[in-house]
Formats: structure tokens, sequence, C-alpha cells
């Protein structure tokens, strides 16, 4: 949880008609279908996600935020960011 991360600025973040959504924008036409919805939480880790802040801190302020279980949450926070990872939206920087 000491990593950081920072944003592919090929990747847009808004909120349209009450859904979060995060959307390539440099992707070929036919990839364009690849539109991902965030809940309450994931907009929380994506609006943390600052190329400074590391894991265990974002998980820190989430923490503070939602009262989660600690071991709980930081697994879901690694399982978000394997995902962000996985689609190019986020890269490791330290």
């Amino acid at each position: 949880m000491q990593e950081v991360y920072k944003k592919n600025g090929d990747f847009v973040y808004r909120n349209i008609a009450g859904e979060t959504l995060l959307v390539p924008i440099r992707k070929a036409i036919k990839e364009l279908q690849s539109i991902y919805m965030f809940n309450e939480t994931a907009c929380f880790i994506w609006e943390k996600i600052d190329g400074r802040r590391r894991l265990n801190e974002i998980a820190h302020l989430l923490s503070s935020e939602y009262n989660i279980d600690k071991i709980c949450m930081e697994t879901d926070i690694l399982e978000f960011i394997r995902k962000l990872k996985d689609i190019g939206a986020v890269q490791c920087i330290r």
C-alpha cells in the first residue's frame, strides 16, 4: 500500500445524469463502448489518485470518510486499482 499512482490523461471522469463515468477518449471508435461506471467509493478513490498520495493515505482518508473495516477496505482498494491498471486508466509511479 506504499505505491503512488497517477491517472492516465486519456480518460475523462464525468458525472452525467447522476451517474459517474470514466470514459477513454483516445481509443479507436470501436473501443469507445468501454465506458466504466463508478459507485460512490470508487469515485472517492479516483478523486484521491493524484500522483502524490500513497495508497495507504487514500485508505486512511476512505476509512475516515466511510468508517470501513481496514482489511476489507485495503483489499477493495487494491482490487479497484488492479482494474484501473488493467484498462490503462492509472499507472504506478512509485
